[in-house]
């Protein structure tokens, strides 16, 4: 269910903190008002559906949204929302009877972006309209959750018209509102949708429609001295895609927005971006760029911190006089200050993330690498990019969504991407949001940049290789598994988080700015030690605690008889072509059945699931595909056959196709007394264009059969 993302805030305010309403008599006035004042705009509440709709499990009638945004002391935003949807058939009716908080709750930190606000107020009501007429009204203040952390909706039935209404206000002292993103389409056909907005004069509005999304439309009559008014409409939306590897606002149609009141002082002053403050601003030209990135780096060199200082004095006591290549250095650089931050971060009693923050920020960080490679005569510049699913270039300047990153020339002439430490990763770690995504790159103390393409990354070196080593009891009918991981790139840092502790990284960040030799020169001074030996105190590694996390784990992905070992081998920090390395045991029931005289292992049950496409997906491709990054999986699993048993089935498992984006190998083969099945499969390029589905369909379609792979052993 796609509901607005100003109701999906408020709506889990209300329930979670219900006496701010008044109980019913409040929410009733805010059904009440927000019906009144959008009732001009609503087309379909109460009337029959088009008979083409019939057959759909649920059809948004209306989705109305009035805005008003003013100039007082601050920014004070207000708006009110009526999203009306009827329920068709049982699919419907359980999409819609129930409030899931947790699904709200991340729709709210994604879609709300409006920051800095100093102070608000909303209220929600809830009706139901039924195919009589009669309306009823919810009571939320007596909404309990079930053990599922859902909300049930009491009463609703096949029929009704579901009516959300909300009242909301906002208030910043800010100059401008963040730009906020809204998708036109739902899970369900939109009939109708309208959205106005009433702004005080000497607003500035930037909007860009996207992917067929309309206009922004001043409308004149409507329009006085006070204030201006915008409006957006839209009918007819048909249901989302929802297909894999798809990025909605790339691929539905969308808009972007943003209110200021004033310049942007530090992005752009420049009159192409004021050309009329009673416009709509849509267009960033080549000139104009230019003019806005000019300002947003404004640095002579990079400044010599505290780390900096710390770090050379380490570095001339340890590597004073050897050869060091540039990739040597910045790992040094790299590892240096993710070490110390980590030892002094731990170290603190009642740490929290905020200081880790203040600690190693952003700027901090690359200020600091900065320094290094210009130290060393490194090539090193600043990255100026922003999230690929929702940012073009454009957008990175009119919208001010602008991301830093930096990168340096690595030996083999390649250009290295750094992120400030986060989690686990490793220096040279890309974060997914910003692969393939459009950006520009400028050297400190110049005015020139350059445009740049973030890479995609190649396969090879993201890389993920499973084995399973099986043995079925055929008495207890359990099957015992032997399971032993490898991950590199950027699948290894997709678990890093899960699997490591921080002692475990600190330890081989250790190994990182040694390359694996002895010496007592690793810590500075007798003050750092003792910060060491207290953080390695507090992070001693709970290996109950791991073992019963990854048991967790393991249970939600098969069905579990027992779980009985984890071993972490190798964290796989260091590098990005370092291995992350752990071995599982444990025994899956359910997964062995007896037919007639033979005895059927449901390898389906066992193995690791692929990607699965209905004939209508595989027949039809509406979006572009985003696989996040290219990557190699291999997958190869080991069945012991019973003593006295010959084994069937497997030989349908073979097959291979490869293209330019992909290739899959799968072959079995039975080797003494064991039936080896491997799966190969590379996604060899990070984005293809929808014309190419095809060869998507190609190389993904043979995996799909180990979704049902069942062998037969009989005597």
């Amino acid at each position: 269910m796609n509901l607005s993302k100003y109701f999906a805030l408020a709506l889990l305010g209300v329930l979670l903190a219900t006496s701010m309403l008044g109980q019913s008599r409040e929410l009733l006035r805010v059904a009440e008002n927000v019906a009144n004042i959008t009732d001009p705009y609503v087309k379909w509440y109460g009337k029959p559906l088009p008979d083409s709709l019939k057959n759909e499990s649920a059809v948004i009638l209306d989705d109305i949204t009035l805005y008003t945004i003013e100039k007082k002391k601050g920014l004070e935003y207000t708006y009110y929302v009526r999203y009306i949807v009827r329920i068709l058939d049982k699919t419907g009716l359980e999409e819609y009877s129930v409030i899931d908080m947790d699904a709200f709750r991340q729709r709210s930190y994604a879609n709300v972006t409006l920051l800095n606000l100093n102070k608000y107020a909303y209220d929600v009501a809830v009706r139901i309209r039924k195919p009589s007429g009669k309306v009823e009204f919810v009571d939320l203040t007596t909404l309990q959750r079930n053990s599922e952390n859902e909300t049930p909706i009491p009463g609703l039935e096949i029929g009704d018209d579901l009516e959300f209404l909300l009242e909301k206000t906002s208030f910043t002292y800010e100059s401008c509102l963040s730009p906020f993103f809204d998708v036109l389409t739902d899970d369900y056909v939109v009939l109708n949708g309208y959205q106005r907005y009433t702004v005080d004069r000497g607003f500035i509005v930037n909007y860009k429609a996207s992917n067929g999304a309309p206009e922004l439309k001043k409308n004149e009559s409507l329009s006085d001295r006070k204030s201006i008014v915008y409006e957006l409409q839209y009918e007819n939306q048909p249901t989302q895609s929802n297909e894999s590897w798809s990025l909605r606002y790339r691929s539905e149609p969308s808009y972007k927005m943003q209110f200021c009141y004033e310049k942007l002082g530090n992005v752009d002053n420049t009159p192409e971006f004021l050309v009329d403050p009673y416009e709509v601003t849509t267009v960033v030209s080549d000139q104009k760029k230019l003019e806005s990135l000019n300002r947003i780096y404004r640095g002579k060199d990079y400044p010599k911190s505290m780390a900096a200082k710390f770090f050379e004095k380490w570095f001339d006591a340890n590597y004073d006089g050897e050869q060091l290549t540039n990739d040597e250095i910045m790992q040094l650089a790299y590892y240096h200050i993710r070490y110390y931050t980590l030892i002094y971060q731990s170290s603190i009693k009642d740490y929290n993330s905020k200081y880790h923050e203040q600690v190693i920020k952003g700027s901090h960080f690359r200020n600091f690498m900065g320094y290094v490679a210009d130290k060393f005569g490194i090539e090193y510049e600043i990255v100026f990019t922003s999230d690929r699913g929702i940012s073009t270039f454009d957008d990175i300047v009119m919208f001010d969504e602008i991301e830093q990153y930096s990168r340096y020339k690595s030996d083999n002439g390649d250009w290295v991407y750094l992120n400030r430490p986060r989690s686990f990763q490793t220096m040279d770690h890309i974060p997914n949001s910003i692969r393939g995504q459009e950006g520009f790159s400028r050297k400190i103390g110049t005015t020139e940049y350059s445009d740049i393409v973030i890479p995609f990354g190649e396969y090879q070196k993201n890389i993920s290789i499973s084995t399973m080593d099986l043995e079925m009891d055929l008495n207890s009918k359990v099957v015992s598994v032997q399971m032993d991981r490898k991950f590199s790139g950027e699948p290894k840092f997709e678990v890093s988080g899960f699997i490591l502790d921080n002692e475990e990284y600190i330890e081989d960040c250790e190994k990182a700015m040694l390359f694996g030799r002895e010496t007592d020169k690793l810590l500075s001074s007798n003050n750092v030690q003792r910060q060491r030996d207290r953080a390695m105190e507090k992070m001693e590694v709970d290996e109950e605690r791991k073992f019963k996390k990854m048991k967790e784990s393991r249970e939600g992905t098969f069905e579990i008889d027992e779980y009985t070992r984890f071993e972490l081998k190798n964290s796989g920090v260091i590098s990005t072509e370092d291995t992350l390395h752990y071995s599982e045991a444990f025994t899956i029931k359910n997964a062995i059945e007896k037919v007639g005289p033979s005895t059927v292992l449901n390898l389906g049950e066992i193995a690791f699931n692929q990607v699965s496409l209905t004939e209508e997906e595989i027949a039809q491709r509406r979006t572009d595909i985003y696989f996040n990054f290219p990557k190699s999986l291999k997958y190869v699993y080991t069945v012991k056959i019973p003593e006295g048993y010959k084994v069937k089935g497997y030989t349908s498992l073979n097959e291979t196709a490869e293209n330019e984006v992909g290739s899959v190998h799968l072959k079995s083969e039975v080797k003494d007394d064991k039936v080896i099945l491997e799966l190969h499969k590379v996604y060899k390029a990070g984005f293809v264009p929808k014309e190419d589905w095809e060869k998507v369909v190609e190389f993904i379609r043979p995996a799909m059969k180990m979704n049902s792979a069942k062998l037969v052993f009989t005597k």
